[in-house]
Parts: C-alpha cells; structure tokens; sequence
C-alpha cells in the first residue's frame, strides 16, 4: 500500500482532470515526470511513464477519491515525444 496520495480524477463529464495529491504523491509526480523528460532529451524514439493504482498492478495512484462527483482513473501513461519530434 503507498504511503502517499496522489489520484487522477475525471469530471462526471469527462471533460476536465483534476490531479489531486499530498505533498509525497507530487513529489513522485514530478519525479518521474522529471526523469521522463530527461530521457526524452538524449534518444530518438518516444518514451513513457506509468502510474497505476494498486487495482492494475501499480503502487503509484491511490484508491481513494478525493473530488466531488468524478471518476478515478486507475491508469495514466504520460508520453514524451523527443524534442523536435513533434506531430504537426
């Protein structure tokens, strides 16, 4: 079980994400977000990160819903496109 708080929620609409996290669960957050992008910058192809509640595999996402009238989600996958490899 993490010792951290950090959730993906969805508005009931699906039209708007709100992260919602203690200070640990940002700081995992920035964490691999910082190291993805590092790898990003020295090779050619597209690379990922994965955070994933306990209910997929994962330790990274909690399980408990922090917003009002939204939806968990279970997975997020963040993808960095190296630089200059943009789609147009």
């Amino acid at each position: 079980m993490a010792n951290h708080l950090l959730t993906f929620e969805l508005s009931e609409e699906a039209d708007e994400l709100t992260i919602f996290g203690d200070p640990a669960g940002l700081r995992l957050l920035a964490a691999r977000l910082a190291e993805l992008a590092a790898k990003s910058e020295t090779q050619s192809a597209p690379g990922a990160e994965q955070l994933s509640a306990s209910v997929w595999g994962g330790n990274e996402l909690s399980l408990q819903p922090q917003g009002a009238d939204t939806r968990l989600i279970y997975h997020v996958r963040v993808i960095a496109r190296p630089a200059g490899k943009l789609r147009p």
